[in-house]
């Protein structure tokens, strides 16, 4: 299988993007594999607290019930993240959409700085969109190729206007 768009790196992006005007990232599944993972072990751990720690008698019991099944929950959805191969980033020649959210390149103010998690692309108005690491291993290369391709739309818009 070939590497998920989101694992490679920005000169990838780079050679896809000026071959087919398109860069299309899918889920991730290294993210969502390490929450199901933290969140089963969660859960494996309250249902032993419940079962031999937590007397019969308290109310403790209920609290722990109630995490437990949110955890598994999240794990649940985590897991129902991985079915398919859907899309989730796409930076094309009209802009980049995320999820539902989409900019188009004459509306992006600018690239904002990446976080651990997250990068926001900062609307000339409006809400930010903002990318999370669930498509995008190295959300600091993508800020960058993202700035690289954000120049080269401001330089397009104004050799058509000049």
């Amino acid at each position: 299988m070939a590497t998920a768009m989101g694992e490679a790196s920005a000169e990838v992006w780079a050679a896809e993007y000026g071959r087919t005007s398109r860069v299309e990232f899918t889920r991730r599944t290294a993210p969502y594999q390490r929450e199901m993972f933290i969140l089963q072990g969660l859960t494996a751990v309250l249902l032993l607290l419940i079962a031999f720690v937590v007397p019969d008698d308290s109310d403790v019991w209920v609290l722990l019930i109630l995490v437990m099944l949110a955890a598994f929950g999240r794990s649940v959805w985590a897991a129902a993240q991985l079915v398919g191969n859907r899309l989730l980033l796409l930076v094309d020649a009209n802009g980049i959409r995320y999820g539902d959210t989409r900019l188009e390149w004459t509306r992006i103010g600018a690239i904002g700085i990446p976080h651990q998690k997250t990068l926001e692309i900062i609307p000339v108005t409006g809400k930010p969109l903002t990318i999370r690491h669930w498509a995008v291993r190295d959300l600091t290369a993508l800020a960058a190729w993202l700035e690289d391709v954000l120049k080269q739309h401001r330089g397009d818009s104004h050799a058509d206007h000049g």
